[in-house]
């Protein structure tokens, strides 16, 4: 009962917390996700209706139930919300592994990070929106081996499945808790003593579960117009093309974000906390094959962190969740070196949080965002070169080319066709926005150049970004609001 309350308080903390983050300016996914989420209802022109992203369906139906209730506001809830399932739901792992301290401690950790900017996911992203699927796909295939009856085992296989490709359909390398799944289900003997026929058949269930949220995934899908094979290309071929292009692009920006990547994992205590906790726990002869499914899960989700090779923040946000069940299960054979290691996390973030709480400071995207929305009027719509999304999402109108993430459009697009399609059409976006240099990347920039030279006007520098005008259009021209 004690415990039940304290990872009740924790899991009512996270949710408090990350509703003071609820006035925070959008963030670059969620501008783009929510702007695709939102006219994503029919057939259209690209994958999802009139706009391309490289990410699963079920990402985007949680955008659109966020934006049912509020938008961006109502994306922040639903984020406020998955912060306490993240947190029961691990407390509630590590308790069936190793028992009250263990998911104490585990609950403690996953609270500090759950709610610390560290890691970039205050704004909602696709990291943190899998974490819950695959935390309580965990949940889910511990109670199944566990349950005595066979009818409740096969049923929370069944859910432990469906959890977990939810996971991947909502970010397509988190298959984690699926491992996690298949590792529980082959050391289930000695992990619980269930017999290797029932570990089998709560198997069967949960590869069920993962073909029932699948299929029901494609018939959403197919119901919308939306390519079954157009969605795998996007979220499994793309990403090889994606990586040959980073690679080829040069390493200044990978360099840059690994070494801020470096400097969070170290800060955050992740690091710290990562390498401690193996070392205890692989000594820790009751919690053996507990500590070995685990550190087998940590090793596939670096494996998987490091395959995107950009080395965002918020990648860091699928280490979090094993790292947390193993601190708690190294706890229960620590007396003071993980307990020590738990405290300095939980200051890390403590110290971090308060400089997040109830922020409103617009940045540069934002303001030109604003700029545009002043000048603009109902029917406009936007470009920004060579993508921006958060501009877009921001300035209220809607996309004239399907891409607003510049890796999309330097892989699909790399000759700039489809775009100088749309800036030459009938039917030409009202705004463009220049956001850097045109000739990036090698890209053919001429005919571009002379669609702007003439077909718009430039009517105002906003935040140093350029702004252009259709011609045959007459609006007021945005304020640059960086000058005030």
């Amino acid at each position: 009962m004690i415990l039940r309350w304290l990872v009740g308080s924790l899991a009512a903390i996270a949710v408090l917390i990350r509703l003071t983050y609820i006035p925070r300016k959008y963030g670059t996914d969620e501008a783009g996700y929510l702007t695709i989420a939102q006219q994503w209802h029919g057939h259209g022109t690209s994958l999802y209706t009139d706009l391309w992203v490289d990410r699963p369906p079920l990402l985007l139906v949680l955008f659109q139930i966020g934006d049912l209730f509020g938008g961006l506001t109502g994306v922040r809830i639903l984020g406020a919300i998955i912060a306490g399932l993240i947190v029961i739901g691990t407390a509630i792992v590590t308790h069936q592994m190793a028992g009250r301290r263990a998911a104490l401690f585990a609950a403690i950790v996953i609270t500090a990070w759950t709610i610390t900017p560290a890691f970039s996911s205050i704004t909602v992203n696709g990291e943190y929106l899998a974490a819950p699927f695959v935390v309580w796909s965990m949940v889910a295939a511990l109670a199944a081996l566990c349950a005595t009856p066979q009818k409740r085992a096969l049923v929370f296989g069944f859910l432990a499945g469906v959890a977990g490709f939810a996971a991947m359909l909502v970010k397509q390398n988190h298959a984690d808790g699926l491992l996690f799944g298949l590792l529980s289900c082959l050391l289930a003997k000695p992990l619980f003593g269930t017999a290797p026929a029932r570990a089998t058949k709560v198997f069967a269930a949960a590869t069920v579960g993962g073909l029932t949220i699948i299929g029901a995934t494609a018939l959403l899908c197919l119901a919308r117009g939306t390519s079954i094979t157009g969605v795998y290309d996007a979220i499994y071929p793309f990403r090889f093309a994606a990586d040959r292009v980073k690679r080829a692009g040069g390493l200044p920006p990978f360099t840059e974000r690994f070494a801020d990547f470096q400097h969070i994992w170290i800060a955050s205590g992740v690091l710290m906390l990562t390498v401690l906790a193996i070392l205890v726990a692989m000594v820790n002869k009751k919690q053996r094959t507990a500590s070995l499914i685990l550190v087998i899960m940590l090793a596939f989700v670096h494996v998987s962190v490091a395959s995107g090779i950009n080395f965002y923040a918020h990648y860091m946000v699928q280490l979090l969740i094993p790292v947390a069940v193993l601190a708690g299960v190294a706890a229960t054979r620590s007396r003071w070196i993980i307990p020590t290691a738990v405290l300095l996390v939980v200051a890390a973030a403590v110290h971090a949080v308060p400089g997040s709480m109830f922020k409103t400071a617009p940045g540069t995207t934002s303001r030109v965002a604003d700029a545009l929305k002043d000048s603009g009027k109902s029917g406009d719509s936007i470009t920004v070169l060579y993508g921006r999304a958060g501009v877009v999402f921001g300035s209220g109108m809607t996309s004239a080319y399907e891409h607003l993430f510049t890796l999309p459009l330097r892989v699909r697009d790399p000759k700039l066709i489809e775009l100088n399609k749309v800036m030459s059409s009938d039917d030409p976006p009202t705004w463009v926005v220049k956001w850097g240099p045109l000739k990036r990347w090698g890209v053919p920039t001429k005919q571009l150049q002379a669609t702007l030279d003439d077909r718009y006007t430039r009517v105002a520098v906003v935040c140093t970004k350029p702004v252009f005008l259709l011609k045959a259009v007459n609006r007021t021209p945005p304020v640059d609001t960086c000058k005030k």
